[in-house]
């Protein structure tokens, strides 16, 4: 099968192997290939992925490409296995993905990848913090460099110095997620919410500016 043939599959990798603008009809085909093999051969792709951290550069430079942005959402949420989840996570911390998406926020960037890299952040920092999800637990690694002071200032630090208003604008609505939290079941009226860590980050950083 494809999944197996290591030289069909770096065959299949190498459309988003390059510095030029891709086809966006083509990547909808290549990201829904991709998707494909992740629901039947997860494993096989992953370690494929793992060999050559290099493609996850490629990804994140053509996100401005929306079959792109969801393809990296989809290696991010696709694995069912507990320990696999867990694996995919330290993993994704470890090439830096949320360091490279977030350094995407820039003045130089266009419109559409700045749409698309704050959409993906709300979406994976949503996914994370999602009580519901049975994977919780393997998040983590994820969630902790999300939610850490570091990458907090740099959003915000984007944001505030930017004279763009597409990074300005998409940019506040990850905020917004950073602040969005489900409220807790047991909640009575009235009462009182301590802020999380992000909110005080977030309004830190703001009176810093």
């Amino acid at each position: 099968t494809l999944a197996n043939d290591s030289i069909l599959i770096s065959q299949l990798w190498s459309f988003i192997r390059t510095r030029d603008e891709i086809n966006p009809l083509l990547a909808s085909f290549f990201s829904k290939v991709v998707q494909l093999l992740l629901n039947r051969r997860p494993n096989s792709v992953l370690e494929f992925l793992k060999d050559d951290i290099s493609l996850i550069d490629d990804l994140v430079h053509h996100i401005d490409t929306s079959a792109v942005m969801d393809l990296i959402n989809r290696i991010v949420c696709c694995f069912e296995n507990s320990i696999t989840r867990f694996k995919v996570c330290h993993w994704l911390r470890d090439v830096r993905l949320i360091e490279k998406l977030v350094a995407s926020l820039s003045d130089d960037s266009s419109c559409e990848t700045l749409c698309n890299t704050c959409q993906l952040l709300s979406d994976i920092i949503k996914v994370c913090r999602d009580p519901q999800e049975s994977f919780k637990g393997a998040k983590d690694a994820l969630l902790i460099e999300l939610e850490g002071e570091s990458t907090i200032q740099k959003i915000v630090n984007s944001i505030t110095s930017s004279k763009n208003k597409h990074l300005i604008n998409y940019g506040v609505g990850v905020l917004q997620t950073y602040l969005t939290k489900p409220m807790p079941t047991s909640m009575v009226p009235n009462m009182m919410i301590e802020m999380d860590k992000p909110s005080i980050v977030i309004l830190e950083s703001f009176t810093k500016c």
